[in-house]
């Protein structure tokens, strides 16, 4: 089924981000560690250690909702010199991800992204100083390469909410948002170079399924149900 397959062609996606490669800008000498080859994992343990208790939940909570009050959520001048007014976070919790299902991943990060000023604040506090929260702060360099996972997942997750929102999805939908997804994700090759070929073994696997689907009886049924619709992409 095309969740299936989609799951199977994200999780290549983090497989390969995963493995050892070149540091993700070549153009800074990172030291062993704070070479950002695997940030989903970084951020995870992030995600865990933050939710491991009922007081460091609260401890977030209270940043949150300190850091609102005081305006200490302040987005970066302008390059005229003006300030916009400070951000306000939203006072909510941390996710975790589940194996299983590869948008639960992109939540997880997006969340992450979303209170990480919070976050960071909470894990600089002298309170933590000698727990693993101390180690878990994330480099300039892994914070953009957490964006650019982020920017690729919600190509897939919007893709699969479109599938979703069919009471009774058939072939004649979902192959030819097979063929739209894999031209997104091409484009986000050139768009995201620095995890391009994470990008690429997704596609890969689109593809492999892809070519698999055509030797079937029920593409050639499919094919010519879609030649009848006014439109591809109802959603």
């Amino acid at each position: 089924c095309f969740p299936h397959v989609v799951n199977i062609s994200v999780q290549t996606f983090l497989k390969v981000l995963a493995e050892p490669i070149a540091p993700y800008d070549a153009s800074i000498d990172y030291t062993a560690d704070d070479a950002p080859q695997d940030v989903v994992a970084c951020a995870r343990n992030i995600v865990t250690a933050v939710r491991s208790s009922g007081q460091r939940r609260a401890h977030l909570q209270e940043i949150i909702e300190q850091g609102n009050k005081n305006g200490d959520w302040k987005a970066p001048p302008k390059d005229n010199g003006e300030n916009d007014p400070p951000d306000v976070l939203r006072v909510v919790r941390l996710l975790r991800d589940v194996e299983t299902r590869w948008s639960s991943t992109y939540i997880m990060i997006d969340r992450l992204l979303e209170l990480y000023i919070a976050v960071d604040k909470m894990l600089r506090d002298s309170k933590y100083a000698n727990t693993e929260l101390a180690q878990l702060c994330l480099s300039k360099p892994q914070l953009d390469a957490l964006r650019d996972i982020r920017e690729f997942l919600l190509a897939p997750h919007l893709t699969q909410h479109c599938v979703a929102a069919q009471k009774t999805p058939t072939l004649s939908v979902v192959l030819p948002l097979y063929a739209k997804l894999i031209d997104t994700l091409k484009k986000f090759k050139l768009l995201l170079p620095k995890i391009s070929h994470g990008i690429q073994a997704a596609i890969d696997k689109l593809e492999e399924y892809m070519e698999k689907s055509r030797h079937t009886q029920a593409y050639a049924a499919a094919m010519g149900e879609s030649c009848r619709t006014s439109s591809f992409f109802p959603c």
